[in-house]
C-alpha cells in the first residue's frame, strides 16, 4: 500500500476512535463532517472538520490529527491550529494527565483523545476530561513500522524461530525476507526483542 495512502488510513481510523470515546465518557454526539478538506477558511489546510452538538447546539471544528507525546509537540498543533481561533482541534492518540493540563491551563488547545481525555470550550460548551487511561490498541500516528506488512513477517519469524533473538539482525532480515532498515523500525515497535549492538535482546 501507497504509504500516504496508509497514514490516511491510520488517521482516520484514530479520528473515529477518538470521536467514540468522547461520546462514551461524556455523552456528546460527535461526528466527523468531512475527512481531508482541501483548505479551510483562510487557507490553512486541516485533516477533517468535526461536528459535536451540546445542549441543543452544534459547534463545528477544525481537526488535526497528530501523535503527541511531549509539550512541544503541543506548541507545534497550537500553532498550526491558530488560524481556526476557537474551532481549531487536536485529535491524539492519548494525551498524558499532565499534556492535558497544558492544553488548557497553558495554550487553551482543544483536544480529544482516544482514551476520551478531552477539552473543549466554546460559548454553552465546557468539557475537561484527564487521567484517563491509554487504550492498548492505539497505533500513533506518523510513526513507522508498528502495523505494517514488514514489521509484522519480522515478528512471526522471531515467534517461529525464537533462536534468531540473538542472530545479527542481518541473518533476521533473510529469515524474514524484509530490507534491513524496515526490520529496524518494526522491531522496535513491538515488546519484547529489542537492538543491542547489532543483535536482538529480549526486554
Amino acid at each position: 500500500m501507497n504509504p500516504r495512502m496508509e497514514m490516511r488510513k491510520r488517521e482516520a481510523r484514530l479520528l473515529d476512535d477518538a470521536i467514540g470515546a468522547l461520546t462514551r465518557t461524556t455523552g456528546l454526539k460527535a461526528t466527523v463532517n468531512t475527512r481531508e478538506p482541501a483548505r479551510a477558511k483562510g487557507g490553512a489546510r486541516v485533516d477533517a472538520t468535526v461536528r459535536i452538538e451540546a445542549n441543543g447546539k452544534r459547534f463545528r471544528f477544525f481537526a488535526e490529527i497528530k501523535t503527541v507525546d511531549r509539550a512541544v509537540a503541543l506548541a507545534t498543533a497550537k500553532n498550526q491550529l491558530r488560524t481556526h481561533g476557537r474551532r481549531g482541534l487536536l485529535v491524539a492518540p492519548y494525551l498524558t494527565a499532565e499534556l492535558a493540563d497544558q492544553c488548557r491551563k497553558d495554550l487553551d488547545l482543544q483536544f480529544i483523545d482516544t482514551a476520551g481525555n478531552a477539552y473543549l470550550r466554546a460559548p454553552g460548551l465546557y468539557v475537561f476530561v484527564r487521567g484517563g487511561r491509554p487504550p492498548t490498541t492505539a497505533t500513533a500516528v506518523g510513526t513507522r513500522g508498528g502495523g505494517t506488512a514488514t514489521a509484522l513477517r519480522v515478528v512471526f519469524v522471531l515467534l517461529c524461530k525464537p533462536e534468531l533473538v540473538n542472530a545479527p539482525y542481518r541473518d533476521i532480515v533473510e529469515a524474514a525476507d524484509v530490507a534491513l532498515g524496515a526490520s529496524r523500525v518494526g522491531v522496535f515497535r513491538f515488546p519484547g526483542p529489542r537492538l543491542h549492538r547489532g543483535r536482538l535482546t529480549k526486554a
